[in-house]
């Protein structure tokens, strides 16, 4: 058992250097450490799913971007994501939902086209048109409602 003062100096040296502190410790690594995912086995991973990046980062909550820098080994996934890919691994290829070619892109990419906020400009502005495109809209179902 440590005596007070051996105690106080260990904090002592914990506040100093706690990174020295932990790292002599390898079980604090084997702890929390969980496994590690190479470049090569995020791009086989993909190919063991059949998935394209963009897939595989909407699956797990990634942008593709992150996809492809995580396989160019620019960047490495974190314990979460790479916990997620092993799940993704271990439910097999119809774990990730295909999306089909040409469907809807996702709304942030829809909201980030200027010609979009052309057509509100000009909804705003002409009182016609906004009535001329509402009763277009009736015809088509809210997706708010799916």
């Amino acid at each position: 058992m440590m005596s007070k003062r051996e105690a106080a100096q260990e904090l002592t040296f914990a506040h100093r250097s706690p990174l020295a502190r932990v790292a002599s410790r390898p079980s604090f690594f084997s702890r929390y450490a969980g496994p590690a995912l190479s470049p090569e086995d995020i791009k086989n991973l993909r190919t063991v799913l059949g998935c394209s990046t963009r897939e595989l980062g909407d699956a797990i909550g990634v942008d593709q971007k992150t996809v492809i820098e995580w396989e160019s080994g620019n960047l490495f996934p974190t314990k979460k994501y790479v916990d997620r890919m092993v799940a993704l691994k271990e439910k097999g290829p119809g774990s990730v939902p295909k999306k089909a070619r040409g469907a809807a892109p996702p709304p942030m990419r829809v909201l980030s086209d200027p010609a979009v906020w052309e057509i509100v400009r000009k909804l705003v502005a002409h009182k016609k048109l906004r009535d001329e495109v509402t009763k277009l809209a009736a015809s088509y179902p809210d997706p708010a409602d799916e």
